[in-house]
């Protein structure tokens, strides 16, 4: 990804995909700035195209081409962008915000991503409380168009919904199976993990299918859940480490020596 920012700084201009920023966006209450957060975000996601889109933070831009960077301070967090955003439109958008440094400059950027549920509409009114701040209606949307960004019109609409029901759904072409058991290596289980989950994603098709999976597991009553890989590497560390601990040579001198 790191390439690829820089050749977005270095060998492209502005364009519908992509925009310049000097100022990292404010999220402290009151700012009047605020509400270009949400409609950007909300311009870029609308824009009906597969590829990523990119707002890159700390560059100033000259016709469109970024020709001087301002390092930023303190980098805002992704989560805090993100509950910003969850807060005033939906579907929810996917984007990452992420820190890079270009020639010794620390700028950020935004990446839009498998953002296919357009519209994004503006489910709750914005409106700063400066007077002449930003104000956004309930249903409200916003499409980049260019370099510029404007209010979603029918048209927009249109395209937006031809281009969803022309992608066919494949969902009864997929089938999970779950199963809840025991661990490959039985010693994991004296870890104080005790329970496999296990989900199989079968193609019923005769074609590839691409697919993007999210998993929700949520905390309860202190349990912990983490990916079976991540424990047994984690288990065959320790036991490799022990291992090489017992097999230290002069070890018996070593804890006599400290008596």
């Amino acid at each position: 990804m790191k390439e690829t920012i820089f050749n977005l700084i270095e060998n492209e201009s502005e364009n519908t995909k992509l925009d310049f920023k000097l100022e990292q966006y404010p999220i402290e209450k009151g700012n009047i700035k605020k509400g270009e957060f949400l409609k950007d975000m909300c311009a870029f996601a609308n824009l009906i195209s597969k590829e990523d889109k990119f707002i890159i933070i700390g560059a100033e831009e000259e016709n469109g081409i970024a020709v001087s960077f301002k390092s930023i301070d303190n980098l805002h967090d992704q989560a805090s962008y993100q509950q910003f955003l969850n807060q005033y439109i939906e579907p929810e958008i996917n984007f990452e915000y992420r820190e890079i440094i270009h020639e010794g400059n620390r700028l950020a950027y935004f990446r839009l991503f498998n953002n296919n549920k357009r519209p994004y509409l503006f489910k709750k009114e914005y409106k700063d409380i400066q007077p002449k701040g930003n104000q956004y209606k309930i249903g409200s949307g916003f499409v980049r168009t260019g370099t510029s960004t404007r209010e979603l019109k029918r048209d927009d609409f249109e395209k937006i919904y031809t281009e969803r029901f022309s992608i066919k759904d494949r969902s009864d072409e997929i089938e999970f199976e779950i199963t809840l058991g025991g661990f490959k290596f039985s010693e994991i289980g004296y870890t104080g993990y005790i329970k496999h989950l296990r989900v199989d994603v079968i193609n019923l098709s005769n074609s590839s299918i691409d697919l993007d999976v999210e998993a929700k597991i949520y905390n309860n009553r202190g349990v912990t859940a983490l990916c079976t890989q991540d424990i047994e590497e984690k288990y065959h560390k320790d036991k490799r480490e022990k291992s090489m601990f017992s097999n230290t040579p002069y070890l018996d001198n070593m804890y006599s020596c400290n008596r």
